[in-house]
Parts: structure tokens; C-alpha cells; sequence
């Protein structure tokens, strides 16, 4: 409700309107099983609200409650903006038609997406061979990659206004099914 308070009466049909999307995880082309004893996990905190508020889409007070929510409280709460139900119509016992009620709000989540994704999209393109795979706000990274490297991924989001923080991933076994 804080978010959509804080939409109401701004200008954001180029949003509304746009088309986004809504990929937000990537892995290194021909990523092959591996074990790997370190790896680096530069993860950008808040990302969804902290996009939110550097598009002046919400307000610093609003922001600063979803910092003292939980992150399993906080991203469903953001992620209702792109809520999605089937609705289903019967007559006398018999489902005569379905229809799917998207929020109107859906477009500005999926731009939320597509700003974290272009994010990830630029650090990958920085951490070159050392990139793994990047899982929405987060990009693994092989803990061998040059510190001028890792600086200039920091850079990518200082520019953006993000706050990261790095976690060590150790003894990391990544295989993929079907």
C-alpha cells in the first residue's frame, strides 16, 4: 500500500507502457559441473527497493520501512505490484470462462527486474571468464578474479546507488538438471 501511495500521481505511463523483461538470472555460455573451493558473491542489498527508490518511485520514509521488514516479508510485499490471479466464472456448477487479472501494476515490478538485470548484465561483462552465473541481485564470481576488476563491479553499482555486500561461497558444487 506504501508503494502504491507513493506511485499515485506520478508520471509513470513510459513504464506502464514499456515492455521489460522479466529475466533476471544468467550463467557463463557452456557453464559445465564444476566444484569450486571459493567463490565470490557480490550481492546487491534491498535491490528491488533500493531500485524503487532510485527511480524516485518511492519515498525515502518508505524505503526505510521496508529496511526494517524482513526479506522474506519484503519481497513478496514488493512483489505484489505484480500480482496475478485466474478468475473463474461458473453458471449452475459449470466454469463457463477463465480469465487472468493482472495488477496494473505489474509493468513497474518487471521494470524493477529489468534495472537489477541490467546491473548484473554489466558486472558479468566485466568479471569476463571469471563469471559464473548471477541469480537476480547477486553475481558469483570466481574469487580469483583481479582486484581491478572486482573495483570496477563495485563501481557499476556505487553509479547505480547500490549497497552490496560480498559473501564467501565455499565449497561450491554447481551441476545442472534438464
Amino acid at each position: 500500500k506504501l508503494i502504491l501511495k507513493d506511485i499515485k500521481g506520478k508520471n509513470v505511463d513510459h513504464i506502464i507502457n514499456g515492455d521489460f523483461k522479466k529475466i533476471n538470472y544468467d550463467s557463463k555460455n557452456g557453464l559445465e559441473p564444476f566444484d569450486q573451493k571459493h567463490v565470490i558473491n557480490l550481492d546487491i542489498s534491498s535491490a528491488y527497493a533500493s531500485t524503487l527508490l532510485n527511480e524516485k518511485l518511492i519515498t525515502r520514509s518508505t524505503f526505510d520501512f521496508f529496511q526494517k521488514l524482513k526479506k522474506f516479508e519484503r519481497l513478496p510485499a514488493i512483489g505484489m505490484l505484480a500480482r496475478k490471479s485466474m478468475v473463474f466464472t461458473y453458471e449452475n456448477g459449470d466454469c463457463m470462462e477463465t480469465e487472468i487479472d493482472l495488477s496494473p501494476n505489474a509493468q513497474i515490478f518487471y521494470y524493477l527486474i529489468q534495472k537489477v538485470e541490467e546491473a548484473m548484465q554489466e558486472a558479468k561483462a566485466i568479471a569476463g571468464d571469471y563469471y559464473l552465473f548471477h541469480w537476480v541481485d547477486g553475481v558469483f564470481i570466481d574469487a580469483s578474479l583481479p582486484k581491478k576488476k572486482v573495483a570496477q563491479i563495485e563501481n557499476v553499482f556505487k553509479k547505480r546507488h547500490y549497497m552490496y555486500k560480498y559473501e564467501i561461497v565455499e565449497n561450491m558444487r554447481v551441476w545442472r538438471e534438464d
